[in-house]
């Protein structure tokens, strides 16, 4: 089905690129009232032309649009007449009604003074004050002096007001989670045998594979001769696994 949907035309408001990568969120309330947004399509073909090249970035585009698409449902769910359009929310008028979905979104406790989902409400906030630059950019390429106004006043209150309303208390949730949270250290003796185990593991494997060996057994090997290597790297060089998927063969050598 996911791939029949790619032969259907793509929708005029969404350049193909973009489609490329909005095609394949999930389909369910929060994406169609994504891709029936004009306002947000622009925001993903912002997001599309950065990281169309990087496949590894897909998935991240599509978050950042799921994450607004919760926030204009809760929007249309709480104001139906009022907020039509992710664009009628970035009016100085409604920052107040924004800011309360992001809390309801988020989860934010009024008691506590604390969210549910800080990292959710700092993304938000965010993802927000692009597309407000969007409006921003449009108005001064179209000469519109209304539009102009209401983006830059609209920014302008993101300056002066997320912080106390929004950012202070995520933040503040953040820290909190991170000094309660326990670390595990591993001991010297767990290293060394992760370290003996993927030595013997890649020697095994390239043994097998340097012998005359069925098709299945040397498919087998490969892939455990493979996964050694990758583990081997990620230890050694002490980084995250995304350094190491990324590396080329000219690096590794």
């Amino acid at each position: 089905m996911a791939k029949g949907r790619f032969l259907l035309p793509v929708p005029k408001h969404i350049p193909s690129q973009t489609w490329e990568i909005v095609g394949k969120m999930k389909k369910d309330e929060v994406s169609r009232s994504v891709l029936n947004d004009t306002l947000a399509m622009k925001f993903a073909h912002k997001l599309s032309m950065k990281h169309y090249h990087d496949q590894d970035r897909h998935e991240h585009v599509r978050c950042k649009l799921r994450e607004l698409g919760r926030l204009m449902l809760q929007l249309k769910n709480s104001f139906p007449s009022q907020i039509p359009s992710l664009a009628a929310a970035l009016e100085p008028a409604q920052f107040q009604t924004l800011v309360e979905c992001v809390r309801q979104v988020s989860g934010f406790n009024l008691e506590t003074n604390k969210f549910a989902t800080p990292s959710l409400a700092l993304k938000l906030g965010h993802s927000l004050k692009k597309c407000a630059m969007i409006l921003l950019s449009e108005a001064l390429q179209t000469m519109s002096k209304d539009q102009e106004d209401k983006a830059k006043a609209f920014i302008r209150l993101c300056e002066m007001e997320w912080s106390s309303e929004v950012s202070t208390a995520a933040l503040g949730t953040l820290h909190s989670q991170k000094l309660n949270r326990m670390t595990v250290l591993p001991l010297t003796e767990d290293i060394v045998k992760l370290h003996d185990c993927l030595t013997k593991s890649s020697a095994e494997s390239l043994e097998v594979l340097q012998s005359a060996c069925s098709t299945e057994s040397a498919a087998k090997s490969w892939l455990m001769l493979a996964q050694s290597v990758l583990a081997q790297l990620i230890l050694f060089n002490r980084c995250r696994v995304g350094k190491v998927s990324k590396m080329t063969l000219d690096d590794f050598s």
